[in-house]
């Protein structure tokens, strides 16, 4: 079994976080962070990326539970449409 590397841990995070936000939005970094098991620190650094890359957008807020309202996530209309291209070596 081989260990992964941090970049593959960064991308398997990202994915993760994006089908979450696709299947439930909208949704807030909190509520990502209970329903993917990662650190609210983590969700928040992919949602950055991920909001700069155009791929993820802030669309409101969310009701208050006695503090600060989260702001809710949603997909960017446009980056659902995703072409996939294998360039393996096959025989």
């Amino acid at each position: 079994m081989h260990k992964a590397t941090q970049q593959q841990t960064k991308q398997h995070n990202k994915q993760l976080i994006l089908k979450t936000i696709y299947n439930d939005q909208p949704i807030s970094r909190a509520e990502i962070a209970r329903a993917t098991f990662l650190t609210r620190t983590t969700v928040s650094s992919v949602v950055a990326e991920l909001l700069q890359d155009g791929m993820v957008e802030e669309i409101g807020q969310g009701p208050s539970g006695g503090g600060k309202r989260p702001i809710l996530l949603g997909m960017v209309e446009d980056s659902r449409n995703l072409i996939g291209i294998d360039l393996g070596n096959s025989e």
